[in-house]
């Protein structure tokens, strides 16, 4: 009778010690399904992110393009409309005069342009006041264009676009995956004109 309660005892026991070993397999494998929700939604974000900027450019980047050239820093991607009734957001530099004329001098600045997460255009504008001396301010815009579409683009200014800014020549190209364009505003007065470079993603 002794041996067979020890043995009905040691069989409570290994009963006791199988359950609570299966109550812990279950209790680890419930939390398994958390990490990959979680690696889901990382995943959206980076994807969401990703096609943002396949359609433009990161704004602090883009604001940051020209500014190794002197008086051509901008001042910080805000958005223009205040009430917040809009999403329109730019940085911009200060119009960098090209000479010491009076009244008015030519000059260039560059603008970056779009939402609060993309900037989606780039642009020089060129005044040009003083048309005797147009040529050294399309010398200007064209060194400055030539760097634009090299940071952003990470590809060198075709000729033809070269050419087009040197003559001051409206037209439009394509680079990579990219539309450029050279806009020219012959101001009412006749006394002047601008050009206006444009870089933008296609959609």
């Amino acid at each position: 009778m002794k041996h067979l309660s020890t043995i009905m005892a040691v069989g409570l026991l290994l009963l006791v010690v199988i359950g609570c070993s299966n109550s812990d397999q279950v209790s680890n494998e419930k939390p398994s399904s958390t990490p990959s929700q979680t690696g889901s939604t990382s995943n959206t974000t980076a994807q969401a992110n990703t096609t943002a900027q396949a359609n433009g450019w990161n704004p602090q980047e883009a604001c940051g393009y020209l500014s190794s050239i002197s008086g051509l820093q901008t001042r910080g991607y805000k958005n223009l409309i205040e009430d917040g009734s809009g999403d329109w957001y730019t940085c911009s530099s200060n119009y960098k005069k090209l000479g010491n004329d009076f009244p008015l001098a030519n000059d260039i600045a560059y603008y970056a342009e779009g939402d609060q997460k993309t900037a989606n255009q780039l642009k020089l504008v060129l005044n040009v006041y003083v048309r005797e001396k147009s040529k050294q301010a399309h010398a200007e815009l064209l060194n400055y264009s030539q760097l634009l579409t090299q940071e952003s683009l990470s590809a060198p200014l075709p000729k033809d676009v070269s050419s087009a800014i040197t003559s001051g020549k409206a037209g439009k190209w394509a680079i990579g995956k990219a539309d450029v364009e050279l806009k020219r505003e012959d101001f009412p007065t006749g006394k002047g004109y601008g050009l206006h470079f444009l870089i933008k993603k296609k959609a």
